[in-house]
């Protein structure tokens, strides 16, 4: 049966065996070559790596059932996907406590900063009511220097009538002089203190609306996360479901995946006998007619069918799920449905029609060349093109995924007197 592995020399992996682990008797773990880390925090990535991980595995699981494989794929993928659902459920859980906290403490700052707000607001007023009272200080001193505006400090003192009031003349004139004075300096000083209480409680202001700002959107952020967290715990819930109905699948399959092998075995016997006693009578025939025989070919005498990248090569492997021993008969190229096939060589088409493993096959029986009856297969066509004598290049059929395949690709076999050999012998 036909199989995509992946490109050319790439190890194929089968069903690993963490099926064993899962209860289904099959192994442990299932692995594939990429793989990701649960405990990092590009979850991002690690989903992108699970996914190349599960296209890589779809193709090294062609020779399975499709259906087998589909339960499979999901029960690596559960499994590759609910560390990473784990880890950005703990994100989103951490997340989540350093908003309630942040908040929290913006709360208590928040607290602090409206107190040194009202202390602030409490001392401005203080500092405009001695503004106050300064400027009234001031202003009746100016109505008393308006009141005696017509007579000046010399004329005071030229009409003191002793010396005894002279002196009080004088101590009075600068003792109001010295308060004014006082009272303008004071007037400076107060208006200078408020003016600086003004920015201070400004900047208070200005803080309190930012923490007032950073704890909405903490408190924004702590929502965003709570509900990240559940979609996440969601998806852990989801994924352990997935994972333990795929595992369920998976083991219910089994019987159906060997019934499958055996019958697949039943078509290549009865193949190998056809084309075993085809190579007989052409011998025969060939003796009759003492007919000169081919010149030696080897490899080279075969043209490729369609181009395409070799993803599965000729040989033994182990089978994914049941790891049994089992040959693969011919070589895979990865090519889309539809795509041209051509016939490798001069030839007769013995055999067109539906098989159930290999889904739309043709035969083509080339004759005794190099001393042997060779014949090839082309399986999982599409449809066919073309019947009786072909040429070489000539369209015999396009691609497809018939029969049991899970993907397009054109599978090609040769038969030396009714023996699977490697094509790459005659290519």
């Amino acid at each position: 049966m036909s199989a995509r592995p992946g490109p050319a020399g790439r190890r194929r992996l089968g069903l690993p065996a963490l099926l064993l682990a899962a209860g289904l008797g099959l192994g442990v773990a299932p692995t594939a070559t990429a793989t990701t880390d649960p405990g990092g925090d590009d979850l991002e990535a690690q989903k992108a790596a699970v996914d190349a991980a599960v296209a890589q595995l779809r193709g090294q699981l062609d020779e399975t059932d499709a259906d087998l494989a589909t339960a499979y794929l999901e029960l690596y993928r559960a499994q590759r996907q609910i560390p990473i659902a784990q880890r950005a459920l703990t994100l989103a859980q951490q997340r989540e406590a350093t908003a309630v906290a942040k908040d929290k403490q913006l709360a208590a700052q928040l607290v602090a900063a409206r107190a040194a707000e009202a202390a602030s607001t409490k001392r401005l007023g203080a500092i405009n009511a001695q503004i106050t009272r300064t400027s009234t200080v001031i202003g009746q001193l100016a109505s008393e220097m308006y009141q005696r505006s017509d007579l000046s400090d010399m004329s005071l003192l030229l009409q003191a009538q002793s010396p005894e009031e002279l002196a009080d003349r004088s101590s009075m004139i600068d003792a109001v002089s010295g308060i004014q004075s006082q009272a303008m300096r004071d007037l400076a000083s107060v208006r200078a203190a408020a003016i600086a209480e003004e920015a201070h409680l400004e900047a208070i202001r200005t803080e309190v609306a930012r923490l007032k700002d950073e704890s909405a959107a903490a408190v924004v952020e702590a929502a965003a996360a709570r509900k990240d967290a559940a979609a996440a715990k969601a998806a852990v819930d989801r994924l352990a479901a997935q994972k333990q109905t795929a595992a369920s699948q998976v083991e219910a399959r089994k019987q159906a995946e060997i019934d499958r092998l055996a019958q697949m075995d039943r078509e290549s016997r009865q193949l190998s006998a056809q084309l075993a006693e085809r190579a007989r009578l052409a011998r025969e025939a060939a003796a009759r007619s003492k007919a000169a025989a081919p010149p030696t070919q080897g490899s080279g005498f075969l043209t490729r069918p369609a181009n395409g990248q070799t993803t599965s090569g000729f040989g033994m492997r182990v089978h994914p799920v049941l790891h049994t021993q089992r040959m693969h008969t011919g070589l895979d190229w990865a090519v889309p449905c539809g795509t041209p096939v051509y016939a490798a060589a001069d030839g007769t088409i013995i055999s067109r029609q539906l098989k159930a493993a290999w889904g739309n096959q043709i035969i083509i029986d080339h004759g005794l060349v190099n001393g042997v009856n060779l014949t090839t297969t082309y399986n999982h066509l599409s449809s066919f093109a073309a019947s009786g004598a072909v040429k070489r290049g000539q369209l015999i059929g396009y691609s497809g995924t018939t029969g049991w395949s899970t993907g397009c690709h054109l599978h090609f076999e040769t038969w030396n007197d009714g023996t699977p050999v490697d094509p790459n012998t005659w290519l």
